[in-house]
């Protein structure tokens, strides 16, 4: 079933990418900032040395911008999931493929990359369904109509509140 292919797809990336997580040499003094969150970089700003202090000020300040890039890419991969349900393919696309951008602009490493499966779904389930609305609802004669209403209803309330927060995110929009 291609919807419940997307679902897994956008389940098993969701929460994965938070902020730097991957190798780096950042500044002069080569900062590796691999699970080092803004905040921390901050922190360590104000304790540091004096030499120091400039390496770990840009840091944070770098740190701030691939926060944001992650917050923006876990909203358009919300709106991926939600478009997806809603059968628009071309639409959920759209937004997995920017969800995919916004990794590759803040720098994440391509093999680190945890929107690129939902992408891999979204094209599957368009190559066999072509342009149409998908619409996939279990045949299971175990399965109550009513029961997969409810589920959807929770998976979409699930989803505003994710929503509401990633848009309470943005207001770190900035340039990455």
């Amino acid at each position: 079933m291609p919807l419940e292919q997307i679902r897994r797809a956008y389940h098993k990336a969701t929460g994965r990418w938070r902020g730097c997580d991957w190798p780096t040499s950042h500044g002069e003094i080569e900062l590796n900032l691999a699970g080092v969150s803004a905040a921390d970089a901050q922190s360590r700003a104000e304790r540091a040395r004096e030499n120091e202090r400039a390496a770990w000020e840009s840091a944070a300040c770098w740190l701030e911008r691939v926060e944001c890039a992650a917050e923006k890419a876990e909203m358009e991969a919300a709106l991926a999931l939600a478009a997806a349900n809603a059968g628009d393919l071309t639409s959920a696309l759209a937004h997995a493929k920017r969800a995919g951008e916004h990794e590759h602009v803040a720098g994440r490493p391509d093999h680190e990359a945890c929107w690129h499966g939902l992408e891999q779904a979204i094209e599957e389930a368009l190559k066999h369904h072509g342009r149409e609305t998908l619409i996939d609802f279990p045949k299971s004669q175990h399965t109550h109509p009513g029961h997969e209403v409810e589920r959807l209803q929770d998976e979409v309330r699930h989803l505003t509140q994710r929503l509401e927060r990633l848009e309470k995110a943005m207001a770190c929009v900035g340039t990455y």
